[in-house]
């Protein structure tokens, strides 16, 4: 369901590296309940705001769904299905833009053929007061899908 493959993250500052993660791999299969243990400045909020989208690595890879996804990609099934996209984060904060997330996902959906037949993203909504701040357009949002999907 997860994986990840020499996953590092290095945080410059001019000529200083700090290297918060080094060479991570890790799989998670579906349905596992997972404990991340360590020590403070062990790298365990870095490496849960790398899988959660809200940070950028350095280098490695990161598979979401591929064991999924991936057969029926190559076998041409999702070609022509509809997808319904949806991304919840902020925007402004680099350490927590979950824009290069959403650029992936929209790759694979591109090179897949398939259908976005809606999208959209819900910015600075993380927490219970910008939910209520945004719940015209988030109800707005649901109503929408249920037109689209026929409820």
């Amino acid at each position: 369901m997860l994986e990840l493959k020499n996953i590092t993250k290095v945080y410059k500052t001019g000529d200083f590296e700090q290297r918060a993660l080094n060479s991570i791999n890790i799989n998670f299969r579906e349905n596992e309940f997972v404990s991340i243990l360590g020590p403070s400045g062990s790298g365990k909020t870095t490496l849960l705001n790398i899988i959660g989208g809200l940070d950028k690595y350095t280098s490695g890879d990161l598979k979401i769904f591929i064991d999924r996804l991936n057969p029926m990609y190559s076998r041409n099934e999702l070609k022509d299905k509809k997808i319904i996209l949806v991304s919840i984060g902020c925007k402004d904060n680099s350490l927590y833009s979950t824009e290069a997330g959403i650029t992936s996902l929209n790759s694979f959906v591109e090179s897949a053929k398939m259908k976005v037949i809606l999208e959209k993203k819900f910015y600075n909504c993380l927490n219970d007061d910008d939910i209520l701040e945004q719940q015209y357009e988030i109800d707005d949002f649901v109503n929408k899908v249920k037109e689209k999907i026929g409820c």
